[in-house]
């Protein structure tokens, strides 16, 4: 092993010294600062059943400023946001797998929301598809 220089060891020794000389100091600080003295802490009353107490409404500085008719303009705007959105997207409309008979019919209405799951003619064009598969399916099963 190779002996260290002089001055590794001046270093050495000053750093296994450093905090000896500075404890004292942290330590004044800490307590200048009001370190240790904290208050105690006080116990809270715990209340077991049930709280019937209810908060009171509370409203932001800008809810504050709407009225009922600022609300059905914004309820508007965001119902318009919407329906382009919905129009916007390709996979909104959602085949339905409930066999339709023909008192079933899907509501037509422009401007308005589609509430059925789907059409008939997507409904029928996912049972060629199914049959076709299955059709598939068994003939490899049975080859």
């Amino acid at each position: 092993m190779k002996p260290h220089s002089e001055k590794f060891i001046q270093q050495r020794r000053f750093y296994m010294i450093l905090p000896v000389l500075a404890l004292p100091f942290v330590t004044m600080i800490f307590w200048a600062l009001g370190g240790g003295t904290g208050t105690p802490a006080q116990a809270q009353e715990i209340n077991s059943g049930f709280n019937l107490e209810l908060p009171g409404a509370h409203f932001d500085k800008e809810d504050e400023l709407w009225d009922k008719f600022k609300l059905y303009e914004q309820a508007k705007r965001d119902s318009l946001k919407y329906e382009e959105a919905r129009k916007n997207d390709p996979y909104y409309e959602i085949s339905t797998l409930k066999v339709n008979t023909d008192n079933d019919t899907v509501p037509v209405a422009d401007n308005k929301l589609n509430t059925s799951l789907g059409s008939r003619e997507k409904h029928s064009s996912l049972e060629k598809d199914e049959e076709i598969i299955n059709r598939r399916s068994n003939s490899l099963l049975h080859s």
